[in-house]
């Protein structure tokens, strides 16, 4: 998301955020840290889309151990 001058700037407006990789970003990989498991997010998870309404930026995704089990 981009900060629109024209919008309501939104509580988070600007702040720059990434998203466990376990969580679907639209048009991001999704990989749950096993890369042969991963597969492209078509939409975002309710959660990443309220960050994105509220003015958050997402800057991308980060790694995990493997399905989250460490």
């Amino acid at each position: 998301a981009r900060v629109d001058e024209r919008s309501s700037p939104g509580p988070l407006s600007g702040t720059t955020v990434a998203v466990k990789g376990n969580i679907d970003v639209g048009g991001l990989r999704t990989t749950a840290g096993c890369s042969s498991f991963g597969e492209v997010a078509e939409r975002s998870a309710p959660v990443v889309s309220r960050l994105e309404a509220a003015g958050a930026v997402i800057a991308g995704t980060t790694n995990l151990d493997q399905f989250a089990t460490g």
